[in-house]
């Protein structure tokens, strides 16, 4: 994989590009530092009517993703000699209009600014995981539609493709406003294990590809139930990966990071 390519990253590929975008970020805040403050003053005026607020960056999130979309569809990727930097062409907009809605969501601030605990947006949490649900079903209609109503499987009509991207984009956009108004709701809820995971959260994230990689590999040959399989390679995987992050935080330079 090293020598002849392609190296895999796993989950972890996206870092590669965060740590792109948050050099572009600071460079932004060495030479503009009032750009950012502005930007969260935008965000923060646009939320304070919700549904107006959603619209906009609903409209803006399908514009980022369908013309790369229809233009090198979703299995291309950009993938820089043999190393494990790749970005997937049909989102290289996508990533970017996320990364830039957060900062300024980011500068609103999330204790006083429109994603507030006690906020209209996080009141009405169940209305934004209903609509990225919708959105989903949508996907999965188009799905069911590309695999079973489609005479050319591979290549789909124009009409599907686009009904497709903008059921994706949509749900993108959905899901951004339903995952942080959850965790903003359910913030102080009294859930042992997962206050016991938090801690070692992100270095789980970085280390859990290598088990849950040959965990697969382990379980893939026996003939057991497909549940029993699940519980292995998904018990295995997160004890494995939160032990191993749990040991590395002990390293204080490490621990500073994950």
């Amino acid at each position: 994989m090293i020598s002849e390519g392609p190296w895999p990253s796993g989950s972890a590929w996206f870092l590669g590009v965060l740590l792109g975008f948050d050099m572009l970020a600071a460079l932004v805040c060495v030479l503009a530092p009032q750009a950012i403050g502005a930007l969260g003053r935008w965000a923060g005026t646009l939320l304070h009517y919700p549904l107006t607020g959603f619209l906009i960056f609903l409209v803006i999130a399908n514009l980022a993703y369908l013309p790369p979309h229809l233009g090198f569809g979703d299995g291309f990727w950009f993938m820089p000699g043999h190393f494990p930097l790749p970005l997937q062409a049909s989102r290289v907009l996508l990533y970017p209009t996320f990364f830039v809605a957060g900062i300024a969501i980011g500068a609103a601030g999330l204790r006083a600014g429109p994603f507030a605990a006690d906020g209209a947006l996080v009141r009405r949490w169940w209305i934004w995981f209903g609509l990225s649900y919708s959105c989903y079903g949508a996907i999965l209609l188009l799905a069911y539609a590309h695999h079973n109503w489609i005479a050319d499987f591979d290549s789909p009509p124009l009409w599907w493709r686009t009904a497709y991207g903008m059921a994706v984009a949509s749900f993108c956009a959905a899901m951004a406003f339903a995952v942080p108004t959850f965790f903003q709701r359910w913030a102080k809820a009294p859930l042992a294990l997962m206050d016991r995971v938090q801690p070692s959260a992100y270095g789980i994230y970085l280390l859990h590809f290598l088990p849950l990689l040959w965990l697969q590999y382990l379980v893939y040959d026996p003939a057991w139930p497909a549940a029993v399989k699940f519980a292995i390679v998904l018990i295995g995987t997160l004890s494995v990966s939160w032990l191993a992050a749990a040991l590395l935080r002990r390293v204080p330079l490490v621990a500073r990071i994950i």
